[in-house]
């Protein structure tokens, strides 16, 4: 009777797909625990004193907040935070103030110009105030979007304090 029982619950349950599925998981058992071990100094590296997270925001008023909680999160999290990049920086330009109030469409650029690197300025000393002791490094507007490795080693030179010009890369 037994072995009827085990064949008709063998064609009702699959009791091979169940033998097969024990020894998979059988077998993953020693790898499981390395993945844990792995895990484990993996999370210890992350929070060890050698290691720094490197935030990334833009200037405007409406990054801040994310800016701030990304921070936190880390800090809560245990992690250090590093140095905080902030990208896209308008530089601050002279306010055009053009003679007898005829105003051209290139004055009105300058106007936006000059607005966009004054709200810039405004935010970096925002996030200066709201990040006590935290190095910000910024990287102003570039004329073109980093599409390369070029691009990328320019950005880089910005952040070391070596800018690079595309031109001495080639």
């Amino acid at each position: 009777m037994g072995k009827s029982v085990e064949s008709f619950l063998d064609r009702v349950v699959g009791l091979g797909l169940l033998r097969d599925m024990a020894e998979f998981f059988q077998a993953f058992g020693p790898l499981y625990d390395g993945f844990r071990e792995r895990a484990v100094e993996v999370q210890e590296l992350l929070r060890s004193r050698r290691t720094l997270f490197l935030l990334v925001s833009g200037p405007g008023g409406e990054r801040i907040p994310d800016t701030m909680f990304f921070a936190r999160r880390l800090s809560e999290a245990g992690y250090r935070l590093g140095p905080l990049v902030v990208n896209r920086v308008h530089p601050v330009c002279a306010r055009p103030d053009p003679p007898g109030g005829a105003i051209t469409p290139a004055d009105e650029a300058r106007r936006l110009l000059h607005w966009l690197g004054e709200r810039d300025r405004r935010g970096l000393a925002e996030l200066r105030s709201l990040l006590p002791g935290t190095p910000l490094c910024t990287i102003e507007l570039l004329p073109d979007a980093p599409t390369g490795l070029d691009a990328l080693e320019e950005i880089g030179g910005h952040l070391v304090g070596t800018p690079v010009s595309r031109a001495d890369s080639i």
